[in-house]
């Protein structure tokens, strides 16, 4: 049987929203949407007293109040690292540019370059948790 990750999406495009939250629908999993990066860090950090972490946060990079590699940072400091992060940009890889550093830095587990298919968040989901592709 199939994990079903709790997963928080967090872009300020409400069309972007939609769209990764029906993807991570698609593939059996439980989004939560937030269009502003300081309610989503937080509900992490409200939800965090309780021990009680979503398995995933993906985040936009670019977006007002927080950059996304902030938001993952922060994530990551907060859990120890229990959580897994998923940055998404629609400008460009951050490997081709200054953001390259940015990246490094939110120590995010993998990165979606905008537009993304379902295979391919499928792929970044799975190479995360290996663990979720096994046959049981």
């Amino acid at each position: 049987m199939k994990k079903s990750l709790l997963v928080y999406v967090v872009d300020d495009k409400e069309e972007v929203l939609m769209m990764v939250k029906a993807l991570l629908r698609e593939l059996g999993h439980r989004p939560i949407a937030f269009s502003d990066p300081l309610k989503a860090l937080a509900d992490f950090l409200k939800q965090a007293q309780f021990n009680s972490y979503p398995d995933l946060v993906i985040s936009d990079y670019e977006m007002p109040g927080i950059t996304g590699d902030v938001l993952v940072w922060g994530v990551k400091e907060f859990s120890n690292g229990n959580v897994a992060t998923i940055l998404m940009s629609g400008l460009y890889p951050p490997t081709y540019t200054h953001d390259g550093a940015a990246f490094t830095r939110s120590n995010a587990d993998a990165f979606l370059s905008k537009p993304f298919s379902l295979g391919d968040i499928e792929k970044a989901i799975q190479e995360i948790f290996p663990e979720l592709t096994a046959v049981g």
